[in-house]
């Protein structure tokens, strides 16, 4: 019980999480269940998000959870994934290029965006989903979130 009480990392609140929106590289940022990538993001709130593959540091998310997160991170290059799960990496920035590679796989990918996270917060109260742990703290996470 002590060591539910040490915080290893504090939420942040949507206000300032906003703030930061500003910034170029810094993204709104949820866990999602598609055949493609596993993450969307979105550069301002209410904005129509895309999915994303993430990459480096990505943000530690809870089984059946829907935590957002504000992460910051660059554009690295594309992944191309088919609907059977298959990937292909394309490191290059040219839109028309991936579409080209696409092309030549015979169109059975989609072409995501890859993103290198440096660092992510979690934004407002925490929901740890199927966790059993009732008295964690909803506004930030001990050395037990870590820990699968």
């Amino acid at each position: 019980m002590i060591f539910e009480r040490i915080p290893i990392k504090r939420s942040i609140d949507i206000e300032s999480a906003n703030k930061k929106l500003s910034d170029d590289d810094t993204y709104l940022c949820w866990h999602t269940a598609t055949t493609g990538p596993p993450w969307e993001i979105s550069a301002q709130e209410g904005e129509m998000p895309q999915l994303v593959c993430l990459e480096g540091n990505t943000p530690f998310d809870f089984y059946f959870a829907q935590n957002t997160f504000l992460i910051q991170g660059e554009k690295i290059g594309k992944r191309l994934v088919s609907a059977e799960g298959d990937i292909q990496d394309f490191y290059g920035d040219d839109v028309e290029e991936c579409d080209g590679c696409m092309q030549l796989l015979n169109g059975k990918y989609e072409c995501y965006d890859i993103i290198y996270v440096t660092k992510w917060d979690i934004i407002g109260s925490i929901d740890r989903g199927d966790s059993f742990r009732i008295f964690a703290s909803s506004n930030y996470m001990s050395i037990f979130d870590f820990i699968r």
